[in-house]
């Protein structure tokens, strides 16, 4: 909790009352590796930070999964749309690793938010952050693939170097098959 507490930190400072309020309210819960934190049409109900792992962030599109992120160590795991509007996600989220994440509830972390007003400054800050990245997302999609690799490189190096991230997830996650993927870096 303590690299939640940081990363927190690290965006605006938090008032000691918040942050005794927040160790209250977070659990700690490793999700297998394979198994699902969300599912696509399930309400996203916890708002979640990283602590060790990977998942993966996807829908399903007819017979074929379209990957739209991925989230490591110390970052937050969320389904932005589903958590804020109590509404079905969109989006399924996935351990791709087993990965150990401290989570808040909705109710909960409403609770933080009109106790302690400071804390909406850390919210706001990450949903920029995440909002932000999302549109970076869209645009790389929109890139041939040699810049979509070149962008990635720029965005997201430890996409690149993570064994984690295998050839077929790098493939999802910037909308080509593995076979096109592996043609292109065989001509490099």
């Amino acid at each position: 909790m303590l690299a939640l507490l940081a990363y927190l930190q690290s965006i605006h400072p938090i008032a000691p009352e918040a942050q005794a309020m927040l160790g209250t309210m977070l659990k700690e819960y490793t999700i297998p590796k394979g198994k699902h934190w969300l599912k696509e049409g399930a309400v996203c109900e916890r708002i979640a930070f990283i602590q060790t792992g990977l998942v993966r962030v996807y829908f399903e599109s007819g017979s074929k999964e379209v990957c739209l992120w991925y989230n490591k160590e110390d970052e937050v795991m969320i389904s932005v749309h589903s958590f804020f509007s109590q509404a079905a996600s969109s989006f399924a989220i996935q351990a791709v690793v087993d990965t150990r994440v401290f989570y808040i509830t909705y109710a909960q972390l409403q609770q933080v938010f009109d106790r302690h007003l400071g804390f909406n400054v850390n919210a706001r800050r990450i949903l920029e952050h995440y909002y932000s990245l999302s549109e970076m997302h869209v645009r790389l999609l929109l890139l041939p693939i040699d810049e979509r690799l070149r962008m990635l490189g720029q965005l997201y190096p430890w996409m690149l170097s993570d064994e984690r991230i295998t050839a077929k997830m790098l493939a999802a996650y910037i909308g080509v098959s593995p076979e096109h993927l592996s043609r292109y870096r065989s001509r490099k």
